[in-house]
């Protein structure tokens, strides 16, 4: 019965440091299919995001080729809400039918409002024929 209290109250592990800044859920799902071709990406990530360290640029929607190499770029506004932690990314056209889009957000200078990088972070779906 001691053993079993002194158990319970042992101090939790240390995991070591701070956790990574990442992404960790990601709208419509990788790999989705059959998506419509109005639609935006959402990225959920770990903590709110640093948008002064983060230009645009470094986040992206590509159609990609048969071969998977980037066919062109789709032109997107993207919109960061650092209390929700989320980022959207709202294509300007609606998306052609039948290609495969990969949704990009770049590690590079991209940081956390406590200064944490980024992972880098890609996602790809389909839209509907």
């Amino acid at each position: 019965m001691v053993l079993g209290l002194l158990a319970a109250c042992a101090e939790p592990e240390d995991s070591g440091g701070p956790q990574p800044f990442e992404v960790v859920g990601v709208s419509p799902a990788d790999g989705a299919t059959g998506i419509v071709e109005s639609a935006s990406a959402e990225l959920r990530l770990s903590a709110g995001l640093d948008e002064l360290t983060c230009p645009p640029s470094q986040t992206r929607i590509d159609a990609l080729g048969p071969d998977g190499t980037v066919a062109f770029t789709v032109a997107v506004a993207r919109f960061a809400d650092a209390t929700e932690q989320t980022l959207r990314l709202d294509p300007s056209d609606p998306l052609p039918r039948g290609w495969t889009y990969a949704v990009s957000l770049r590690g590079g200078t991209c940081a956390s409002q406590d200064g944490r990088p980024l992972e880098p972070f890609s996602s790809t779906f389909t839209v509907a024929p």
